[in-house]
C-alpha cells in the first residue's frame, strides 16, 4: 500500500486544525464502586487534546509544524498549547473572551486504563469565519491534520487543502449531523475503536466497509491494544496491524501519537517505505506513549522510536482478526 504526499519543499510540513484540552489527570489503583471514595495516587494538570498532541508528535519527531485551535480566556489557556510551544510547533489561537478552555478529568489505574470526563464550552471554537486569515498557511503545508471540532472549518480547511494538493487526514471519534460532507476531501481517515457503534454497525469490518464507499482514500479503524485495520483503494480487504507487546503505564493519547507519528513517517526524510512501513512506525510510537504518564509530557522523541524498532520488539499477535 502506499499514499501520496507533496515534495518538502512546501514552507510547513503538517498544520493541525481542531482539539486541545487541559487534562486533570488523576491516578487510581482501582476505579471506585457508587458512592465509595477512593484515595488518589496522584494529580497532574497537563496539556491534551486529539490534535494537539497529534501535531506535538510530528513535532517531536521532526517534522515542522503548526496548529490551529481555540482556548478561552481563563487560567488554562496558558497551559494548553505549552507543550507545543515549547517544542518550537506554531502555535495560533483563537482567543474567546469570557469562555472556558476546553479540559478533562482523566481517570488512570494502575493497568494503564483510563475514563476520561470531558468539558466543551460550545463558544471557544476556531470557526469557519476565524478561519479565513490561514488559508495561506494550510495550502503551504504538506498535510492538514483534523478533527471535527468545528465542521464548518474543518471541511473548508480540507477544502482548501485540496485545492493546493495538501494530504487531508481526519481523526473522527464521533458523529454529526452534515460530516459526510467532509469524508470525500480526505485522503486519510483513522477513525476510532468505538466508530462501529457510532454508525449502527456490527463490526469493524462493516464499518470501513461504509467508510470506504464514503471516501476515496485510505480509511482505518485503530483498536488501541489489538492494533489497527487500514484498508487502501488498491487492497481488496482491510489489512491488519498488531500493536506492540508492553506493559502500558497509561494509554491516554496513544491514539493522537499514533496519527501523528504516521504522518511524520510519511513526511520525513526518507519516507517510510509504503504505508504499512508508517503504520509500524506510528505503532512503535503509540507503544512508547503508553509507557508514561500523560497525553503530552510522554511523547517520543525521533531517536527513541527508531531505537524501540532497532531492537525488535514483539507484537500482540493474540489479536489477529
Amino acid at each position: 500500500m502506499s499514499i501520496s504526499v507533496p515534495p518538502a519543499d512546501r514552507p510547513l510540513d503538517l498544520v493541525g486544525l481542531g482539539q486541545n484540552s487541559v487534562d486533570h489527570q488523576i491516578r487510581l489503583t482501582r476505579y471506585p464502586e457508587s458512592g465509595e471514595k477512593v484515595e488518589a495516587s496522584s494529580y497532574q494538570l497537563l496539556p491534551g487534546g486529539q490534535v494537539a498532541t497529534a501535531v506535538l508528535a510530528g513535532q517531536r519527531l521532526g517534522l515542522r509544524c503548526a496548529y490551529l485551535g481555540a482556548v478561552g480566556d481563563d487560567h488554562l489557556a496558558s497551559i494548553a498549547c505549552s507543550s507545543l510551544e515549547a517544542a518550537g510547533a506554531r502555535v495560533h489561537l483563537h482567543r474567546v473572551i469570557g469562555g472556558r478552555s476546553q479540559m478533562a478529568t482523566i481517570l488512570v489505574t494502575d493497568d494503564g486504563d483510563r475514563t476520561i470526563l470531558q468539558h466543551y464550552d460550545p463558544r471557544v471554537v476556531l470557526g469557519a469565519g476565524e478561519l479565513a486569515g490561514f488559508k495561506d498557511l494550510i495550502q503551504g503545508a504538506r498535510a492538514l491534520h483534523l478533527d471535527i471540532t468545528d465542521l464548518g472549518a474543518a471541511v473548508r480547511a480540507a477544502a482548501w487543502a485540496r485545492q493546493a494538493g495538501v494530504l487531508v487526514s481526519l481523526d473522527i471519534d464521533r458523529m454529526l449531523p452534515g460530516v459526510e460532507q467532509l469524508f470525500p476531501l480526505v485522503d486519510l481517515l483513522l477513525a476510532a475503536d468505538g466508530f462501529p457503534r457510532l454508525i449502527g454497525r456490527d463490526s469493524v469490518q462493516h464499518a470501513l466497509e461504509w467508510l470506504r464507499h464514503r471516501c476515496p482514500g485510505v480509511v482505518g479503524i485503530t483498536r488501541g491494544e489489538k492494533g489497527c485495520l487500514v484498508w487502501s483503494p488498491e487492497e481488496e480487504a482491510p489489512c491488519w496491524y498488531p500493536a506492540f507487546e508492553v506493559d502500558p503505564v497509561d494509554t491516554t493519547g496513544c491514539g493522537d501519537v499514533f496519527r501523528g507519528a504516521l504522518l511524520a513517517a510519511l513526511l520525513r526524510d526518507p519516507p517510510a517505505p509504503d504505508l504499512a512501513g508508517a503504520v509500524r512506525f506510528g505503532a512503535a510510537a503509540a507503544a512508547l506513549q503508553a509507557g508514561a504518564e500523560g497525553a503530552q509530557p510522554a511523547v517520543p522523541d525521533l531517536k527513541s522510536v527508531q531505537s524501540f524498532l532497532a531492537s525488535d520488539p514483539p507484537v500482540r499477535e493474540r489479536y489477529r482478526p
